[in-house]
């Protein structure tokens, strides 16, 4: 799919009136999802593209979503199937947020289960890796590759089913920093740019002397300005970055005084 069926995609779904939450496109299009984020960073970015700036998720939308695929099925093996689900979809499995988007579930996993963590452990989900704990001696970009890294070193799966159930919030946390879960492993270096179907894109070394030499040459580095005269450092950068913003920071780091940046 190419930059542009990605926006006519976006654009006929908001002509015939259907959902375009973020959380409902992930579930029922999850390719057009997740080339939304290669080519744009996040799911809100390719909105604006679209011409749909400010549109965003509806809650009570997704709850019935969720009940509907549970219907009146409230069996354990039901339960297992739903958090399972949840979980490769990139949900917050935290007890609250179950409770306030799906109570319906959440009652059905404590009568079968005892509690909530129970329930969890049932799907093979790992509840104590639903939380974050970040470092704040690292950047968050920092410290998410430092972690595939290290589960990469460890001959542990990087695939989405094993991470999302054995360490939920190191799945959720790269699809939020770094708009996909492909373009986290891009970022530790773990897959090649060709393997996110984008054969015209820099490697990380790359963006980081194109930024050097931009700054060095007294050219902006004004994210608008990037984009007009070098596309593709943008796009780059923002593959191996959280954000354009981020990569000038890890360029420019030994630098004393930075440029400005929006």
């Amino acid at each position: 799919m190419s930059r542009e069926d990605v926006i006519r995609r976006i654009v006929e779904r908001d002509i015939q009136k259907l959902d375009l939450s973020e959380d409902v496109v992930r579930v029922e299009l999850p390719k057009l999802h997740q080339d939304a984020c290669d080519f744009f960073g996040t799911w809100d970015t390719a909105l604006q593209y679209s011409g749909i700036s400010g549109r965003r998720a509806t809650k009570p939308r997704a709850k019935r979503i969720w009940q509907s695929q549970i219907g009146a099925d409230v069996s354990p093996e039901a339960v297992v199937r739903m958090i399972r689900k949840l979980c490769l979809n990139g949900y917050r499995l935290s007890d609250k947020k179950v409770m306030s988007r799906d109570r319906h579930l959440y009652d059905a996993a404590l009568e079968h289960f005892g509690s909530w963590n129970q329930a969890l452990t049932a799907s093979g989900v790992n509840p104590d890796n639903i939380r974050m704990k970040w470092n704040n001696a690292m950047s968050p970009s920092e410290q998410l590759v430092d972690e595939l890294r290290t589960r990469h070193r460890a001959g542990k799966s990087l695939s989405l089913g094993a991470v999302s159930r054995d360490n939920l919030c190191l799945y959720e946390s790269v699809r939020s920093v770094f708009g996909s879960w492909s373009r986290g492993l891009l970022a530790a270096g773990l897959i090649e740019p060709s393997q996110l179907g984008r054969t015209k894109c820099l490697d990380r070394q790359q963006v980081i002397d194109a930024i050097c030499e931009r700054e060095k040459a007294g050219m902006s580095l004004l994210t608008k300005t990037v984009q007009k005269d070098h596309s593709i450092l943008l796009h780059s950068s923002r593959l191996y970055f959280s954000s354009w913003s981020e990569a000038v920071k890890a360029a420019l780091k030994t630098t004393v005084k930075q440029p400005p940046v929006d």
